[in-house]
């Protein structure tokens, strides 16, 4: 029997397939495997491709038709009978020495799953970053944790599971990463052994679906590991105060959008959610408390209409709870989704942090020096892509007890949408008129 099966999911990457088989060809691992190519309902040139390879009798081959991802590396591991498993997309490859470095690792630390960093190449094969994995996926906050794809682990591990959730059309590979490292033994291999082909318009292109995704597998993933908000209820703290550098009147959070002042849109968000009790406002003016009273809000007066950053927590003089999250809003991101609110608290008991943020990536380019020239270069050097504070949304733990440090959750457009001026106001009223159309 094989000691390793190698799964390559393919549908419609017949330009690239032949790149990627030939790299399983390559490896230099002299321990046995078996090379399965599973076709999910491909209408290009893959039949044809994968045929070429599959007189090899290394190779097997298997025809779907168009059962999604999660089924078809499901359908392919289901096919092996080897000890270790390694799944890789059809327009991805390995580095030759990618099989031999993971399983050496697997075998002398005796782990269940080994994950090398990775380069990322565009649609031509060209380098334009590369990515340094996490020490520890399971650690707070990183939401980048290592895909499946590019991983050996124990075949056994993936039965435990339990496979990929196959009701999930993205973010299969995060909620199999999620139940694998609750369970098991992980070990990254400090060197770039995976080539990720970023192309326009793949799947990790549909941001929002993914978005959705990923927020369905925290949520399931809370359940699973028996965390909860407090019985009692989460504080919210809603800021009204501004950056200093953008010099708006202090009552910008009345500002009508649509018929509805911006606080009023923030307000209809937290009703919505019976566990984000008492509400407090932080008010630097008579008109904005009086609006907290007539709502029935606690307010807290402040002195200052500004501040100096994003930063909801700065200007909060106000006592945190002994135990437990508090969230702190602000009326200047009113296109954020509603079940944005929800997803930061779980984020927190997720990856037990101390705090989270919202956040969106930075913009413009970075140009770095590589072999083939200047290029663009969206990375830290860690692999991370930038990112800033947004201030839409923060939570916090209120003992600071968390043991995980700072985590995010990324806001998409027009979520990120920041109303510091009448033009942002105008933005706005043209994005709704669109979400309400559509």
């Amino acid at each position: 029997m094989e000691r390793i099966g190698i799964i390559v999911t393919a549908h419609n990457y017949g330009r690239f397939l032949s790149q990627c088989l030939e790299s399983v060809l390559a490896q230099t691992i002299r321990e046995t495997w078996r090379l399965v190519v599973v076709d999910d309902g491909s209408t290009d040139d893959t039949p044809e491709i994968i045929a070429r390879y599959d007189r090899d009798d290394r190779v097997t081959a298997l025809r779907l038709h168009g059962v999604g991802l999660a089924s078809a590396a499901n359908v392919g591991i289901a096919a092996i009978k080897s000890e270790w498993v390694i799944r890789l997309d059809a327009d991805d490859w390995l580095h030759p020495l990618c099989l031999e470095m993971l399983y050496a690792t697997a075998v002398s630390r005796n782990v269940d799953l080994t994950y090398g960093d990775y380069l990322v190449v565009d649609g031509e094969g060209h380098l334009v970053g590369e990515g340094r994995q996490v020490e520890d996926p399971a650690s707070a906050g990183h939401e980048f944790s290592p895909p499946a794809a590019g991983c050996l682990y124990r075949r056994s591990c993936w039965r435990e599971i339990g496979g990929y959730n196959e009701s999930l059309r993205y973010q299969e590979d995060f909620d199999f990463w999620l139940k694998f490292t609750e369970r098991f033994q992980t070990r990254r291999v400090p060197y770039p052994l995976y080539y990720y082909r970023r192309l326009p318009g793949s799947m990790s292109g549909n941001r929002q679906p993914r978005a959705d995704a990923r927020r369905q597998v925290k949520r399931e993933a809370v359940r699973r590991r028996g965390k909860s908000l407090p019985s009692e209820g989460v504080p919210v703290v809603i800021h009204t105060t501004l950056p200093v550098d953008l010099r708006l009147g202090p009552e910008w959070g009345l500002v009508e959008l649509h018929g509805r002042s911006l606080l009023d849109r923030l307000l209809d968000k937290l009703v919505e959610y019976v566990f984000l009790r008492p509400i407090t406002l932080v008010a630097a003016t008579d008109a904005l408390a009086q609006w907290g009273v007539l709502r029935g809000l606690s307010v807290q007066r402040t002195a200052h209409s500004f501040t100096m950053g994003r930063d909801l927590c700065a200007s909060w003089s106000g006592e945190p709870p002994s135990q437990g999250p508090i969230l702190f809003c602000s009326p200047f991101f009113p296109l954020i989704r509603q079940e944005r609110l929800p997803e930061v608290l779980d984020t927190l008991l997720l990856f037990d942090c101390t705090r989270v943020d919202s956040v969106t990536p930075e913009v413009g380019e970075t140009m770095v020096l590589r072999s083939q020239g200047l290029i663009s270069y969206r990375g830290d050097g860690n692999g991370m892509p930038f990112f800033r504070q947004a201030g839409g949304l923060t939570a916090l733990r209120g003992d600071a007890s968390g043991g995980g440090g700072r985590g995010y959750v990324e806001l998409l457009p027009p979520e990120d949408l920041f109303l510091n001026d009448v033009l942002a106001l105008r933005l706005a009223e043209a994005a709704l008129a669109l979400l309400s159309r559509s």
